[in-house]
């Protein structure tokens, strides 16, 4: 009860706070995250976000526990990339059907270095070979141009906030990314 009424009055407090969408640009950018085995079921935590333009508030928040155990940390990133890459590839239709066609591929930033060298290598031995195969179709939308993925630190990546709890000035900082607040 008491978290709830902690929720009740931030949310009270902020009934006035919006998020500022102001596009630089019609190019969708992506960013994904996860936390590694956070749950009480050993289940991981995705935290995804899409953007049209740089700096700019997202058009799409993802935050939700993943529907399997992973088995690394590379692994829980590889599952959120799936599911944030599916979201910004339906974001890049959305543009396309509005006569913004994406010329270039759309960037996904990943804190993960061995998740960006697992999705552009695709399945192989090793660590993979546990990994179920429908998470390697991203290898496929980035050798067609869909999708590239980018290195960003945890500190950069707008979509880390949605994965792990933060300090108050972290939020208070990562509040003002997301909503685009100067």
């Amino acid at each position: 009860m008491a978290k709830l009424m902690q929720t009740a009055a931030y949310l009270n407090q902020t009934k006035n706070e919006c998020m500022v969408i102001k596009p630089t640009s019609l190019v969708a950018i992506a960013s994904s995250d996860a936390s590694f085995a956070c749950h009480p079921d050993r289940k991981s935590h995705t935290g995804g976000v899409v953007r049209i333009g740089e700096a700019n508030a997202p058009v799409s928040v993802i935050s939700k526990k993943q529907k399997l155990v992973t088995r690394s940390t590379m692994e829980s990133e590889l599952v959120a990339v799936d599911t944030v890459a599916q979201e910004a590839i339906w974001i890049r239709n959305i543009l396309a059907e509005f006569g913004h066609p994406q010329k270039e591929p759309t960037v996904l930033e990943q804190d993960n270095k061995s998740c960006i060298l697992m999705a552009n290598r695709g399945p192989g031995t090793g660590k993979s070979r546990f990994i179920d195969i429908r998470f390697f179709w991203i290898t496929e939308k980035i050798e067609d141009g869909i999708i590239k993925m980018k290195y960003v630190a945890s500190e950069e990546l707008i979509a880390d906030g949605l994965t792990k709890p933060l300090t108050k000035s972290k939020f208070i900082e990562w509040k003002k990314k997301i909503l685009n607040h100067d």
